[in-house]
């Protein structure tokens, strides 16, 4: 996955990554709560400012993204690719949500768009409205007890698994990010384990239904957190300060090049 990640890369960022990134910096740190942004490629599958189309030998498919505020992070950054590539990208992501609160509008919000994939990221937040009726807790604490993270885990498998039948349903190919290591410390790092260990045995539930790894083995490879790393010498950071969120440019760019690779080839 990573040497496959490494020649998509280096054919990616020649061409496009500094146009892309002055058209996407609005993006580079995670902001305030936004109730549904939707981010689309455009129609054409040319470069910004070029005239030139992506080699014609990848075949154009359609992929929706739905999750977090890692994935609402990455949106630009996937709508961008695809459209370099005549593929049809559609990013839902609200900050701070789980997949619960997708449950409710997913098939409206799915259905006309068609899509041959979904990706779903989602790194284990749990206080949105209905997680926190989920679990019947007024708040969330800040440590959490091995029978709490089941406990959260349960309800995003509950709830995922939903969604992964309404997709098979309907004839759709499901893939499950992995989420990369968070820091150690933060809140969300206390999750990755419990998710991956769902996620996984969602993938194994049903034909049809895989998982990613390639953005957390790009981000976090063998499972370990690191903030920066070393290119042509220098130092460039791919997290956040707050050791879960991505940094822009490398940070966002190298997730969004992994996440886009296992919908659109397999």
């Amino acid at each position: 996955m990573i040497k496959t990640f490494t020649t998509f890369i280096a054919a990616l960022i020649a061409g496009a990554a500094v146009t892309a990134w002055l058209a996407t910096s609005h993006a580079t740190q995670p902001g305030p709560a936004v109730e549904n942004p939707v981010l689309r490629a455009a129609s054409d599958c040319t470069y910004p400012f070029h005239d030139a189309t992506w080699d014609n030998g990848e075949a154009p498919t359609s992929v929706n993204y739905v999750g977090d505020s890692l994935m609402g992070q990455v949106g630009p950054e996937l709508t961008l690719l695809g459209q370099q590539r005549c593929h049809t990208i559609d990013v839902w992501a609200n900050p701070g949500s789980a997949p619960c609160d997708f449950v409710p509008d997913y098939g409206s919000h799915i259905q006309p768009l068609a899509p041959r994939n979904v990706s779903f990221g989602f790194v284990g937040n749990a206080t949105s409205a209905c997680m926190l009726a989920h679990l019947g807790w007024a708040y969330i604490p800040a440590h959490l007890t091995a029978d709490q993270i089941s406990l959260i885990g349960y309800w995003y498998e509950v709830d995922l698994r939903a969604l992964v039948r309404w997709n098979l349903a309907n004839n759709i190919r499901t893939f499950l990010i992995l989420p990369p290591e968070m820091n150690r410390g933060t809140w969300h790092g206390q999750m990755t384990d419990e998710l991956i260990a769902r996620y996984t045995r969602i993938a194994d539930s049903y034909g049809g239904v895989g998982v990613d790894d390639g953005p957390r083995a790009v981000l976090t490879p063998g499972g370990v957190y690191r903030a920066t790393v070393t290119l042509d010498g220098h130092a460039v950071t791919l997290r956040h300060t707050d050791g879960t969120h991505l940094a822009a440019p490398m940070g966002t760019w190298w997730y969004a090049s992994a996440a886009l690779i296992a919908p659109t080839t397999m």
